[in-house]
């Protein structure tokens, strides 16, 4: 794996994570979706994807740099994602939803072709 998939895969893992913790909140989802109120079982699913999607972006990070140097890269990977979804989420809340639905879509069937080694 190269070095810029392995970031782009990362980012993108990272961004769709987060955006899913993010949405999992009341205040958050209310900007996305201002006349549906999520309901408790959604609320905890977008919280779980976004648990499992952000522990998804550690292992580009593992398969490309190894232990010690991935896990740093994964944590910077984080904060840059969570960087474009609060800059995204201001001013464009609807796209960056969609974005990170796109992101997680794409990204996904990506992660799994790397780890067969096809």
């Amino acid at each position: 794996m190269t070095i810029g998939f392995a970031l782009s895969l990362g980012l993108a893992l990272s961004y769709a994570g987060m955006a899913g913790l993010s949405l999992g909140m009341n205040r958050h989802a209310a900007q996305v979706w201002p006349k549906k109120k999520l309901t408790p079982f959604g609320q905890r699913g977008l919280r779980l994807g976004g648990w499992l999607l952000l522990a998804l972006a550690l292992l580009p990070c593992l398969w490309t740099w190894g232990v010690s140097v991935g896990i740093v890269a994964w944590i910077g990977l984080i904060g840059a994602g969570a960087l474009l979804l609060v800059l995204l989420l201001a001013y464009r809340p609807r796209p960056a939803a969609a974005l990170a639905g796109l992101s997680a879509l794409v990204s996904l069937p990506l992660l799994l072709v790397q780890g067969s080694g096809l």
